[in-house]
This record gives C-alpha cells, sequence and structure tokens, in this order.
C-alpha cells in the first residue's frame, strides 16, 4: 500500500468529547499534508462510536480491554499507512498548521528520528514540552527541590522551547510526539511492560541509542489541556511508580536503581515532615502513599 505523509493516533479511554474536540482542530488547521486518523480505543465505557459519525474518514480500532497508553499506539501504528507517525493526545488542540511543520522538520532532517511542539496550557502559557535529561537522580531531586537545580544548567529552556531556533532534547513529552516511520521500526515501538507514564522517555532513549537526535520544534505549537483525563490519584501514583520503575530497570544499573530508591525514600520522608509541620494534610497523604510505593518495591 502506498504511504502517505502522517499517521495521527489518539488512544481513547472515556475521553470522547475531548477527543471530538481534538479531532476537529485537526480537521481544521492541518493544510497541505496527506494525513490519515486513527483513533484506538483502549475498552471505554463512553460513546466512542459516534465519533465515526461525526468524522466518517477516521479508522477507529477497539480493544476489548484497557492495555495502557503505549500498547494501545502500538496498536494504532499497525493500521498506520504514513510515513510519519504522530502520538495525540485527546486533550490536546491544535491552532495552525503545527503537523504540517512538524512532518516536513522530520523529512528535511534524516539524523531527526523524532520531533515535538512546544506545548501550551488551556491559558495558552507554556507548558512541559519535553525534558533536556533522562528521568534520573538528578531529575528527581531538581523536582523534590521544585525545579531550582536544571535551570542552573539549561536556563529557562528546561523543558519548553523559548527560543525561535530548533533544539535538541532528550525526550518529548508523549501528548504530541512524531517519529519516522522507520525509526519506530528500528526500534519496536512502546515498550508494552510500560501501561502508562514514562513510556515517551523510554522511546526517545532507544530512538537516541540507534543514532538519532530527537528535536522541539518551536514555531510548531500545540494546547494541552493537561490532567483532564485521570481522576484516580492513588491509581494514578501507582501506574507512574510502575513506568519508573521499568524505565529505571531498563535504562540503568542495579546499584543506581537501589540508591535512586534510597534518595526517593528519604526525600519523601523530608517532604512528610515538612509537610506536617506545615498542617497540611493532603501533601502529608500524598507524600505517605508514595513512600509506601518506595517501602513496598523490591529492586
Amino acid at each position: 500500500m502506498e504511504m502517505i505523509d502522517l499517521s495521527i493516533i489518539l488512544v481513547n479511554y472515556n475521553t470522547t468529547s475531548l477527543l471530538a474536540d481534538a479531532i476537529e482542530s485537526v480537521v481544521q488547521h492541518t493544510k497541505q499534508l496527506d494525513y490519515e486518523i486513527i483513533v484506538v480505543d483502549n475498552a471505554s465505557t463512553d460513546d466512542v462510536l459516534s465519533l465515526q459519525t461525526k468524522f466518517p474518514a477516521i479508522k477507529l480500532k477497539i480493544l476489548s480491554q484497557n492495555v495502557g497508553f503505549g500498547r494501545a499506539n502500538n496498536a494504532g501504528v499497525e493500521e498506520a499507512n504514513g510515513r510519519n507517525i504522530l502520538f495525540l493526545n485527546p486533550d490536546t488542540l491544535l491552532e495552525d498548521n503545527s503537523l504540517k511543520l512538524l512532518s516536513d522538520y522530520l523529512d528535511a532532517h534524516e539524523k531527526v528520528g523524532i520531533c515535538g511542539a512546544n506545548l501550551y496550557d488551556a491559558n495558552r502559557l507554556p507548558a512541559h514540552s519535553f525534558k533536556r535529561l533522562f528521568p534520573g537522580i538528578l531529575v528527581e531531586l531538581d523536582a523534590a527541590c521544585k525545579g531550582c537545580l536544571l535551570p542552573i544548567r539549561y536556563g529557562k529552556n528546561k523543558e519548553f522551547n523559548y527560543g525561535s531556533k530548533p533544539l535538541e532534547v532528550a525526550y518529548i513529552c508523549g501528548a504530541d510526539l512524531m517519529i519516522k516511520r522507520n525509526v519506530w521500526n528500528e526500534v519496536g515501538g512502546f515498550d508494552p511492560a510500560i501501561f502508562m507514564y514514562y513510556e515517551d522517555a523510554l522511546l526517545c532513549y532507544q530512538v537516541k541509542k540507534k543514532g538519532y537526535q530527537v528535536v522541539s520544534v518551536p514555531a510548531a505549537k500545540v494546547v494541552h489541556l493537561e490532567g483532564k483525563s485521570f481522576t484516580l490519584n492513588e491509581k494514578r501514583e501507582s501506574i507512574i511508580f510502575a513506568g519508573r520503575n521499568v524505565f529505571f530497570t531498563t535504562v540503568y544499573s542495579s546499584f543506581y536503581h537501589k540508591c535512586a530508591n534510597f534518595m526517593g525514600r528519604m526525600l519523601l520522608r523530608v517532604g512528610i515532615f515538612v509537610a506536617k509541620r506545615k498542617h497540611n494534610p493532603s501533601e502529608v497523604q500524598k507524600f505517605a502513599y508514595r513512600y509506601g510505593l518506595y517501602k513496598n518495591k523490591k529492586v
């Protein structure tokens, strides 16, 4: 089958109303690009079939169970005919022809395997778009210090490209990650062991190991309405920790992983102590739950 320019894959899990807005924005703003839209549904209970009534051209693949973000995207690629592939979150909106900018950038740069746009929040303010470092001890220490460490090295371009030129980064946020199909085939897709979170970091890590660059393209802009599709905080914390465990086990030595976990426990103890002194029970509960995840995990 003849390849087209771009396959756009969106994974749905009870976010059909958001997804309809995302697709509408793609249809309205994407020009001069031969593309297809593939929706993979993770056994939702909302009316995902209504999407095909509103957008007859989309491909809809309904899975029998919720297999997570990475595996659902892998299933979407099986249906894709694009030379380039975009993984787009359902809680995103396009406001211009950014997908053509990203696709053209990949086509024009042989050594670039993955690229992504600058992300903006619902108020059109700069949002987390990428990371300059892969997950690890320094990144987690920076998070514990309220993000005050990494700007010493990277300035304000720590996770958003404030410049006008493309910037090589460690990994692109999975909300709008575009990859060349041949590069995807080389690395084998998202790691199926990760249900959700850290799958974007691990994919980019594997792409960089193959010698390709991962690049932020600031001319491309996407609105990301982050946080609309998850309500169970404890479940979210557990899934994040599980994804972290797979990433650290895959990328780092057992000794490094143990050191990272030890540091994580110590930082959470400090966090619990400070939250108690501030009389903030919600933070105490959050940090205590995270501490329990570390304590119960044998690495």
